[in-house]
């Protein structure tokens, strides 16, 4: 037990090399009078605060990944909404499922203010500090990814299960006047089959005029101004049939004609096209 407890005080006593001077929080941020003030500010820029909300956080999403394989139906509606909107529509079946996303939440946003505050202390304390700019640099990357992730919880609109087909134009739902045209698709299968990449190449169009064109991959969407498109799967769809007719191999889709030999009525085997 006594190992056990030693091991905890290493892992959580990170020492460092300050002055007596940069371990008092600056008198810019809380005067010297209010101790107990001073005290909680200590406390947000600890770094055993970081570990100890950083545990936390990671424990409560492991159990949030376990809750979304086992209720696919619940979660996997989760990326097609902003996450606060997706919340308030699917609180009354999540039930209890879904209370680690707030508390993750909330532990996250704990996580990004107590970056932001050891941002500030060490700022107050940079002529005596320059040495450690690039690891507060990261903290104020960190900090910037908060935000981003509160932003995009909150604000946006996310639009999925849109179908398209080849030489097809849609319509981008609550963008008024924008469109997206599929010119060609060509997925990318591996030797076992499997699908390694999806190669789409679309025009962005505004009314009739055309804003970009591109070729979207995994990872590689369009993006215009705000608006991020890519692509999410894809299926096969019957765009007509192959048979042999006389012996000779004939193809024939919508639209297309072939003329029978003198006398023919029948044909042979045939197989369906698919796109």
């Amino acid at each position: 037990m006594a190992l056990y407890f030693g091991l905890c005080f290493r892992a959580l006593y990170l020492p460092r090399n300050w002055s007596a001077y940069e371990k008092q929080p600056s008198s810019r941020i809380i005067p010297s009078g209010n101790k107990m003030f001073r005290q909680l500010w200590k406390f947000c820029c600890s770094a055993k605060t970081t570990i100890i909300l950083t545990s936390a956080t990671t424990l409560i999403a492991i159990f949030g990944s376990a809750q979304i394989m086992h209720n696919p139906r619940l979660f996997n509606t989760m990326d097609s909404k902003p996450l606060l909107e997706w919340w308030h529509a699917y609180l009354p079946q999540a039930n209890y499922y879904s209370l680690w996303i707030p508390l993750c939440s909330a532990l996250i946003l704990l996580l990004g203010l107590n970056t932001l505050c050891c941002f500030i202390d060490w700022s107050c304390h940079l002529s005596s500090r320059w040495k450690t700019a690039g690891e507060y640099l990261i903290h104020f990357g960190f900090i910037l990814v908060v935000i981003a992730y509160a932003c995009g919880s909150i604000y946006g609109m996310r639009s999925s299960n849109n179908s398209i087909g080849e030489g097809e134009v849609i319509a981008i739902p609550s963008q008024s006047g924008y469109f997206l045209r599929l010119n060609s698709f060509k997925p990318q299968m591996a030797p076992s089959g499997r699908p390694i990449d999806m190669l789409s190449n679309v025009t962005l169009l505004k009314g009739d005029h055309e804003l970009k064109t591109t070729t979207i991959r995994f990872n590689h969407p369009l993006t215009h101004d705000d608006l991020i498109i890519l692509a999410g799967s894809y299926s096969q769809q019957a765009i007509g049939f192959r048979c042999s007719l006389n012996r000779q191999l004939v193809e024939l889709k919508q639209g297309s004609t072939h003329l029978l030999p003198s006398g023919s009525r029948t044909i042979g085997h045939y197989a369906i096209l698919l796109f």
